[in-house]
């Protein structure tokens, strides 16, 4: 496997990588609300991201961590309002939302008999204009962004036969080949393992500063998360209950109420967390149980 990522970030860049942002806010929910039809999903959701910042969403399942992301990439219908820029993407055609929002879903459609290639080739599809064909430009993109995903020996294989992981970093790709300002990843490293996991968030990060990408990411690692993300968003039930430096909202007392875990906050010794799960009952050699006690555990 060749990462050839570590010049992007130094030995001692564990945390988030500090970049200018501007001002002018990327992306803005203002008091929006999903409803799929059994109640909603996301309620009276408020954020500004500004352009150039990571801000990841996170909360236990079902919080509304995947459906704001569907939000800003126009796949769901909402009540309340959204800002992509100054604009209002609400009349864009999808041609517009491709040159603006690119995303990486949890759960991608591929379309059957697809190569490698000929899937993130997609992702050029608003870069060539209707009737044409792609140029160099285009292939070139494809290129640099399957070299720099370590798939370079995949070009020719068939999308379906790819394993969880390798599908990942391929849905990736075709968002990368979109050029878009602003990224939106959906359990980015949910089916990688901790090495490719470690790089595919060090490569967003790095084309983050090169190309001054905005990034909202829905994320289960919460260590991951706290080490990547400028700034966090904690849901539960749709609902915003914290927000800021990962530091400050990923507390014991915080996780024990809304994800009903136990865990440790360490600090890793360069300005970052480490999240870690305690096991509640652990049984002893003489077939009893004994529960570990943390520092946090009497406010429970």
């Amino acid at each position: 496997m060749s990462h050839g990522l570590a010049s992007h970030r130094t030995s001692s860049s564990v945390g988030p990588t500090t970049t200018t942002t501007s001002t002018a806010p990327a992306v803005v929910f203002e008091r929006v609300t999903v409803d799929y039809g059994d109640g909603p999903v996301l309620v009276d959701f408020d954020l500004e991201v500004a352009a150039g910042e990571w801000v990841g969403l996170l909360g236990p399942n079902g919080a509304g961590k995947s459906t704001a992301l569907g939000v800003v990439s126009g796949l769901v219908t909402h009540e309340g309002s959204t800002r992509i820029g100054d604009a209002d993407p609400g009349r864009w055609r999808p041609r517009q939302w491709a040159s603006a929002v690119a995303l990486v879903p949890q759960r991608p459609i591929i379309p059957p008999g697809l190569t490698v290639t000929d899937y993130v080739l997609l992702g050029r599809t608003a870069h060539i204009p209707t009737f044409g064909i792609e140029t160099t430009t285009d292939l070139d993109a494809v290129a640099a962004a399957m070299e720099r995903l370590d798939l370079h020996d995949f070009t020719d294989r068939p999308v379906l036969a790819l394993s969880g992981g390798e599908l990942q970093r391929v849905v990736l790709a075709r968002a990368l080949v979109q050029e878009a300002s602003i990224l939106l990843l959906d359990e980015p490293t949910s089916a990688l393992d901790i090495g490719h996991g470690q790089h595919v968030l060090e490569l967003i990060d790095a084309l983050r500063i090169e190309r001054g990408l905005t990034v909202l990411s829905a994320m289960h690692d919460l260590t991951l998360a706290s080490q990547f993300a400028d700034r966090v968003v904690l849901l539960d039930q749709g609902r915003t209950v914290a927000t800021g430096a990962p530091r400050d909202v990923l507390t014991q007392q915080r996780l024990a109420r809304h994800y009903d875990a136990d865990v440790q906050i360490l600090d890793d010794g360069e300005g970052g967390i480490i999240v870690v799960p305690v096991r509640r009952d652990r049984p002893t050699r003489a077939g009893s149980s004994t529960r570990p006690t943390t520092t946090d555990r009497s406010t429970r």
